[in-house]
């Protein structure tokens, strides 16, 4: 496990924008410089490509965005 600079490590994802959650987004953000969603989406397909310096598109950021937030987890009250 890498010890991380907390110093350095920014709240929110440059890519995404979106606050950073946990331990897995300040690794993922000190090697690749994205949150672990990020990585897993946009940095993992294709190593080569970002290590080249190549980052998606606002567009697939923004779709990216779209679905996650339909996963949520929507909280209704039972009935009394």
């Amino acid at each position: 496990m890498s010890t991380l600079n907390m110093s350095k490590t920014t709240l929110f994802c440059p890519h995404c924008e979106l606050m950073m959650k946990d331990h897995s987004d300040a690794e993922a953000v000190a090697e690749f410089g994205c949150c672990h969603d990020c990585k897993l989406h946009f940095v993992d397909p294709d190593k080569v490509s970002w290590h080249a310096g190549s980052r998606p598109s606002a567009s697939k950021v923004s779709d990216r965005i779209k679905r996650r937030n339909q996963f949520r987890v929507k909280h209704y009250k039972l009935a009394a």
